[in-house]
């Protein structure tokens, strides 16, 4: 019986010994700092030069200033103006043998490890205000980070997204700001297609339009095909990385057969795809932000039976006829 007692006591004991570890908030909070060039960036870069810090406060009560305050590592107080000057903690190169789940290993074709650029900071309260710096666009992100007990490390990303049209705006659980953000002006743009079935013949409205644009430049990106074009899909002629999300749309007017789009943008790829005649086209223009609203008149010579050709500053594409050339039987030139 003593001997049962006395096992239990041993028993009980290394059971309380187990519940008596040390419960610490320790954690290597790992940021990747990531920029999104366009709405539909499917891979963004990550941010080169950017910086962090954190403070053991909540965003409820605290905020960024301004860009300047955020590259001195200031944080201002909503209700007092109270300034605080030294943060908890700052950020340092993510290093050690560690990646995040998922994340390769091995070094890219141009010798960088897939870590490279990544920050991290060693912090330990249960609520953290953590503020991250992207130093090209001059923008600044905070958000409020929650920790729980005996994590020892923990992943974050935060996306910048200069394409935004705004000042501030919340993505991911942080809030971005950008003090030198200037709205562009804005002009509507006019686009009037027409389909001439004839050579020579009278122009006629087009019953089936598709038109938008891009602020890109057809010098580096184009449509290969006319099942992208009337997807609003551009692909870069260098890369093959493809744009799926216009910056601009055009809407018709009513049964006039005219169309309209807002844009500000200076430079522009204009894209009109004929749904009724399978015939797509595109140009680059540069807007004049005057008082006259530019005019776009892409006329479809459905009439000609090439498969692509220029007219009017237009890249036409009518994949019907190249399509019959691949077909059709070689000479015994060609062979």
């Amino acid at each position: 019986m003593l001997r049962t007692l006395k096992m239990l006591f041993l028993a009980t004991g290394v059971l309380m010994a187990g519940c008596s570890k040390d419960v610490t908030l320790e954690t290597r909070y790992v940021i990747k700092p990531l920029l999104q060039a366009s709405s539909d960036d499917r891979r963004p870069t990550v941010v080169e030069g950017a910086s962090a810090f954190a403070y053991n406060v909540d965003t409820t009560l605290w905020k960024v200033a301004s860009y300047e305050d955020a590259l001195q590592r200031i944080i201002t107080h909503k209700e007092t103006g109270e300034k605080l000057t030294d943060p908890v903690a700052v950020s340092e190169p993510y290093v050690g043998g560690e990646t995040a789940p998922e994340q390769p290993a091995a070094a890219d074709e141009g010798g960088q490890t897939p870590t490279q650029g990544w920050l991290q900071l060693h912090i330990g309260s249960p609520l953290q205000m953590v503020v991250v710096v992207e130093p090209l666009h001059k923008t600044y992100a905070y958000t409020n980070q929650k920790l729980v007990e005996n994590l020892h490390t923990l992943y974050a990303s935060v996306v910048f997204q200069p394409w935004k049209e705004s000042a501030s705006y919340l993505s991911g659980g942080w809030s971005f700001y950008r003090d030198d953000y200037v709205p562009h002006d804005k002009t509507e743009c006019v686009v009037r297609p027409s389909a001439q079935l004839a050579e020579g013949g009278e122009t006629q409205p087009v019953e089936s339009m598709k038109i938008y644009a891009y602020a890109v430049d057809t010098v580096e990106w184009g449509i290969p095909t006319y099942d992208d074009a009337a997807r609003g899909v551009i692909v870069r002629k260098k890369n093959g990385d493809k744009r799926s999300n216009p910056d601009f749309n055009a809407y018709p007017q009513g049964q006039s057969g005219e169309y309209r789009m807002e844009v500000n943008r200076p430079l522009l790829m204009v894209v009109a795809v004929d749904r009724t005649h399978r015939i797509y086209a595109y140009t680059r223009r540069e807007i004049d932000f005057g008082d006259q609203a530019p005019l776009f008149t892409p006329v479809f010579p459905v009439w000609r039976t090439e498969g692509r050709y220029a007219s009017e500053g237009w890249s036409f594409t009518n994949e019907k006829y190249m399509e019959e050339k691949k077909s059709a039987p070689k000479t015994e030139r060609e062979q």
